[in-house]
Order: C-alpha cells, then sequence, then structure tokens
C-alpha cells in the first residue's frame, strides 16, 4: 500500500508491517527498508490501511501466535455422533 505521497510503500511480512522508502530519479530504487512494529495481521490479503497522516494504521489482527508445541484432536468415527433416527421424528 502506497503513502499519499507515493514516497513510501508499506507492507507485511508474516510478522512485521514494513515501509520501503521508494525514489524515482535518477531510476526506481528502495533506498531504505523499516521494520514499524511486530504485527499479526488476519487474512491472506492486505488486512491493514494507512491513515490520512502516514503515522497510524488500522489492521484486523489475527490470533495469538503460539510458540509450539500444538495440540491436534483426532476423532475416529465421527459420524456415529450424528445418529438419524425415526423415535426423534426424522424422516427417510
Amino acid at each position: 500500500m502506497w503513502s499519499r505521497d507515493g514516497g513510501t510503500l508499506y507492507f507485511r511480512t508474516s510478522t512485521h508491517l514494513m515501509a520501503a522508502s521508494i525514489t524515482e530519479r535518477p531510476e526506481l530504487a528502495v533506498t531504505r527498508r523499516d521494520s514499524l512494529f511486530a504485527a499479526n495481521i488476519a487474512g491472506d490479503g492486505v488486512g491493514y490501511a494507512v491513515l490520512p497522516d502516514g503515522q497510524r494504521f488500522i489492521a484486523t489482527l489475527g490470533p495469538p501466535r503460539r510458540e509450539g508445541p500444538y495440540r491436534i484432536a483426532v476423532i475416529s468415527n465421527w459420524q456415529s455422533l450424528f445418529v438419524v433416527s425415526s423415535a426423534l421424528g426424522s424422516q427417510p
């Protein structure tokens, strides 16, 4: 996402919101990259907006990142939990 003046390109990594200073002359170039702050921005799209003052941001944040170990629940034969019975009034 570009700043209003076109001199900064904001982008996100998997863990941070970043800013790159851009110049156009003598040729298009990145002159500086800065990590602005750590952010767990939700979704695969942009997920944030730069306010007109260029100093504040609005973002949709994801859940806090967890350091492992992760827990996985496996439910075998889960279909049996959804037994449909004619006694409950269901029709085939």
